[in-house]
């Protein structure tokens, strides 16, 4: 919705999403491979990390990576930047050894990834060492595992909320924020207006993908839409995708996209 800058208020957060950093097996092994029974004292070799990150973001990463370098003197974390799912996906299903870590941009592909085998499970080395899980949110301790098995960590996670301007909701008579799809699309009618050209003047929100943060991932919240099922697509079976596309288009019709 429209807003300035120093009048809008958030209200609860409507969805959440991560970063995951996955432990990848050279060569797409077994994920079930078990781990030493014991974890050794000192830890020596060098490790590739594939990370999205590039420039700003991946200089406060690489900050990270140096921090557990002088933890483990005997490590060496090699960071390769600006490296997305897709290229990874194809690199890991080639058999190729050149990566350890994955540090992925979201959880869409969590359900590829460790489903092929791509990931290892670490809820072995999780139990050997103790690892204390409690400490992790459950939200993001769940969607960042997958049938059952903790193939991933969170590593990063937002909070998404609904801004919006309250003087312009008082004008039109609205008392409170739209807390479904249909409130949302009358209240966004109802603060739309149109200039005499019929361009818009003021947009009561913009239901286009690519729009700040208007992306499916945030929306499937409303309508509960689900990704994957034994490691296959469900977007073109769940009509929870339909409602939701069914939805944006015709709030896109009644706006007028021209």
């Amino acid at each position: 919705m429209k807003y300035r800058s120093h009048k809008f208020l958030a209200i609860t957060a409507l969805s959440a999403a991560a970063v995951l950093v996955l432990s990848a097996c050279s060569g797409g092994g077994s994920t079930s491979q078990a781990p030493d029974k014991t974890a050794p004292k000192t830890l020596s070799g060098t490790v590739s990390m594939w990370t999205h990150f590039s420039d700003r973001e991946a200089k406060v990463l690489k900050s990270v990576t140096q921090n557990f370098e002088k933890l483990h003197p005997g490590v060496t974390v090699e960071l390769h930047e600006g490296q997305q799912d897709d290229k990874m996906a194809k690199v890991i299903a080639s058999g190729s050894s050149k990566i350890d870590i994955i540090n992925s941009s979201g959880t869409d592909n969590l359900g590829a990834f460790c489903g092929s085998g791509s990931v290892r499970d670490l809820g072995p080395y999780i139990t050997r060492d103790k690892v204390d899980l409690s400490k992790i949110l459950e939200v993001p301790r769940t969607y960042t595992a997958f049938d059952g098995k903790q193939c991933s960590l969170p590593m990063m996670t937002d909070s998404y909320g609904l801004y919006y301007n309250k003087d312009l909701l008082d004008a039109a008579g609205i008392t409170a924020p739209p807390k479904t799809l249909s409130e949302l699309e009358t209240d966004a009618l109802a603060l739309t207006t149109y200039k005499t050209d019929g361009s818009i003047k003021t947009l009561g929100f913009n239901p286009l993908i690519g729009f700040y943060e208007n992306q499916a991932a945030q929306w499937t919240f409303f309508t509960g839409a689900s990704w994957m099922k034994d490691g296959k697509s469900t977007i073109a079976q769940d009509p929870a995708w339909k409602e939701l596309m069914t939805w944006q288009k015709g709030l896109i019709d009644k706006i007028s996209y021209d």
